[in-house]
Parts: structure tokens; sequence; C-alpha cells
């Protein structure tokens, strides 16, 4: 069954939210914990195009955090 049928959401959302796999760890304990810079969020990351290297995911937080 497909899984955007059975959250009901649309295929797109989903993706965008499958995204968040790539994230580095800490990064999705903080938006579950809604710590973090203003604007840390998951609509940031959907909006977003993530970095293949969770290294890299710090340079996006400082940018975010200023």
């Amino acid at each position: 069954m497909d899984i955007a049928l059975l959250e009901g959401m649309d295929k797109v959302r989903l993706h965008k939210i499958m995204k968040m796999a790539r994230l580095a760890p800490r990064y999705v304990e903080a938006i579950a914990k809604v710590k973090g810079p203003i604007g840390l969020s998951l609509e940031f990351f959907v909006r977003k195009t993530l970095p293949p290297n969770w290294g890299e995911h710090e340079e996006l937080m400082k940018n975010l955090s200023r």
C-alpha cells in the first residue's frame, strides 16, 4: 500500500518530509524537542535542499541562527 495514501497526504509532501531521513540526527532531535535556533523546524527542511554530508548541515544551521 502507498505510504502517502496511508498517511492521508500527497506524494510530493511525503517526499519532502522523507528528506528528514538524511538530516543529521542531532537536528532531528532538536526539531522533535522544539529546541535550537529560531526557524529550525520541519518546514525549514522541507523547503531547503539538504547537503548530503552531515558536516555541511552545520553550515546550514549557522546561517539559520543569524
